[in-house]
Parts: C-alpha cells; structure tokens; sequence
C-alpha cells in the first residue's frame, strides 16, 4: 500500500504542470478548431481524472503530507 500511495503522490504533481501546459496550448492555438482536441482533453483532466486523484486519497487514507510527498527527481524531471 505504501508504495501505491507514493505513486499517486507522485503522479498528481504531474497533473498540476500537464493543465498548464494544456491551458497554454489552448491559448495559443492558432484558431479555434485547432484548440477544440487539447480542449476537450482539458476538460477530462480536470474532472474525472482529478477526482480520481482526490477518492483515492480519501479510499487510501493518505495524510496531507502523503498526497504532498516531495518530488522523486523523476517527477521534477518529468515536469519539467
């Protein structure tokens, strides 16, 4: 179990940088129909995948300080 609530921890912080970058995408996309794709997936990113992310964290018992695990250099490489 520990290691499943680590893994949640670490790919929620990539959540955060992924809607930036579809956000940003989204801006500057050239015309409107071009941003509809990166739109959409918008969209599901931050409903149900993110509601994912928070059940689990209840389901798993996970304390503020596991759901904010510091980054494993992977993860800070991943974002960036």
């Amino acid at each position: 179990m520990h290691k499943m609530k680590w893994y949640l921890a670490q790919d929620y912080q990539f959540i955060e940088s992924f809607v930036r970058l579809l956000a940003s995408a989204i801006a500057h996309a050239p015309r409107l129909e071009d941003s509809i794709p990166a739109a959409q997936f918008l969209a599901l990113v931050t409903g149900p995948e993110n509601t994912y992310f928070q059940r689990s964290f209840v389901a798993l018992d996970m304390t503020p300080e596991e759901q904010t695990a510091p980054p494993a250099p992977e993860t800070l490489a991943f974002c960036s």
